[in-house]
């Protein structure tokens, strides 16, 4: 176990969708929690996001906060934008004014869930990055290649609860995997890479929700808390 006096004043970044997003913070197309979703989520400030409130705690200071809401590890098929974290554009806009991140921080997957991403190609063997596995190990391998001296934290998914709303183009929840075999993909792929594992699925499981898996300032508490859990 990491001890909290190791991490004050490093510099950290995170590689998110939306549950890691605030104004402010990130480009406000790629905001999920602006101010009509702040009012209801309770989630306003720096210290009330759950990497805020890590940051706070081990005396660190943010760096670059590259999280898009929406975005997926995995390329949707007919994407035409670089949003998917596993590419080179993302996994490479994690540092600043010269500036590499200590530890890079990865919340990323609930929308490749949403979506119903495949989790691996027929062909074992494939790299095809519009699967989870695959698209995954690319992130991965692409972070340790950018920012070799960094520590790279791997958050598992919660045991999220999606409203399907009425001509939705997501996938209705029939057709979804069981957010498992996401989490045990991010669990493998953490080991495969040597990076630090912060299991939020068994950990937390279903953290406190106010809207499609967004998690409210009380969820917020409880991803940082199973993050901190690991460290502390």
């Amino acid at each position: 176990m990491k001890s909290k006096q190791e991490y004050k004043g490093k510099l950290f970044s995170i590689l998110g969708d939306s549950i890691s997003t605030l104004s402010g913070y990130n480009p406000e197309e790629f905001v999920y929690y602006n101010r009509a979703k702040s009012s209801k989520s309770k989630v306003n400030f720096f210290k009330d996001t759950w990497w805020g409130s890590v940051i706070d705690s081990l005396e660190g200071l943010l760096l670059v906060n590259n999280s898009i809401s929406g975005s997926c590890v995995s390329q949707l098929p007919n994407s035409e934008t670089e949003y998917h974290a596993c590419s080179d554009e993302r996994t490479s806009s994690l540092d600043k004014d010269g500036l590499s991140p200590d530890v890079i921080m990865v919340f990323m997957g609930s929308n490749d869930w949403g979506w119903a991403v495949d989790l691996q190609s027929s062909d074992a063997d494939s790299n095809d990055i519009s699967c989870f596995k695959p698209a995954y190990e690319e992130m991965l391998k692409k972070l340790k290649r950018n920012y070799p001296s960094a520590e790279i934290w791997c958050l598992t998914l919660g045991k999220l609860i999606w409203e399907q709303k009425p001509n939705s183009k997501i996938p209705s929840e029939l057709k979804r995997k069981d957010i498992a075999e996401y989490c045990k993909i991010i669990r493998d792929c953490a080991e495969k890479f040597d990076c630090d594992l912060i299991d939020i699925y068994n950990i937390v499981g279903t953290y406190d929700l106010f809207e499609n898996g967004h998690p409210t300032a009380i969820g917020m508490k409880q991803i940082a808390d199973a993050v901190l859990s690991v460290i502390r």
